[in-house]
């Protein structure tokens, strides 16, 4: 009841001062504004979804969907423009959790039953939502008169962040219920896996998306040195960052 009471209040008084202030508040007293309130009352939330048996992450995205600039639009658009960085940091350090939390040697003797099978639920639902959105492409609002390879590339490319795993949802739901075993330990392991072969299918689609679109007027050759600087350039990146930050763990400490 002290949880129920405390998110109302909290969600009253940033009302309160949204209404009156609007958006004409200095862009970083509005991002300080949304980010505490975004903090406190998603926890409220978190807890009291927690009451009812329902993991905190289900009451953070009612909690973004409710008060988000859709609905009761107490955290305005441009506020949630401006916690576009908190988000990418967030989900950084969640992903960075999830990675930590794989034991390789553990999951070695598995590997190859996870990959064939976090292989099979893709091929599955691609095989299904390819077609459907075929079929349905002229009735969605996105190109309608798409046609020949561009409709075949939007198509490809839509199933693709529809088929998207979330590491960030699986490793949060596995931290609210506690969950320690096999199954937790092969939920998130084919969950990165497949996520991680999914980047590599999305950088493919939007790459003939752009070709099918007049985005790029080279061939084959130009689609997949692109293909090839976007993924491998990106683990290099990655890689390097690494690389440095172990350096200054292990000289600085």
């Amino acid at each position: 009841m002290r949880r129920l009471l405390a998110l109302v209040l909290t969600i009253g008084v940033v009302w309160l001062v949204v209404s009156v202030t609007g958006d004409t508040a200095a862009p970083p007293r509005a991002t300080a504004l949304a980010l505490g309130f975004a903090l406190i009352a998603a926890a409220l939330t978190g807890a009291l979804f927690e009451r009812i048996h329902l993991p905190r992450v289900s009451g953070y995205l009612v909690f973004g969907m409710v008060c988000g600039p859709y609905l009761a639009n107490i955290i305005t658009r441009s506020m949630a423009r401006d916690l576009q960085l908190v988000n990418g940091l967030a989900i950084a350090l969640i992903a960075l959790i999830a990675g930590l939390e794989l034991n390789y040697r553990r999951l070695k003797p598995r590997l190859a039953a996870m990959t064939r099978l976090g292989a099979m639920i893709v091929a599955l639902m691609y095989a299904v939502l390819i077609p459907v959105f075929w079929l349905a492409w002229p009735y969605l609002p996105i190109y309608p008169e798409a046609s020949g390879a561009a409709r075949v590339a939007l198509t490809v490319l839509t199933t693709t962040v529809v088929v998207s795993f979330s590491p960030t949802v699986t490793i949060a739901v596995i931290a609210d219920t506690r969950a320690r075993g096999p199954l937790s330990e092969m939920a998130l392991a084919v969950v990165v896996l497949t996520d991680l072969a999914l980047i590599v299918l999305f950088s493919f689609a939007m790459q003939m998306v752009r070709w099918s679109l007049g985005g790029g007027e080279a061939g084959g050759g130009d689609l997949f040195a692109r293909l090839t600087w976007e993924i491998f350039g990106s683990f290099a990146f990655g890689g390097l960052v690494g690389a440095l930050f172990g350096l200054y763990l292990r000289a600085v400490g």
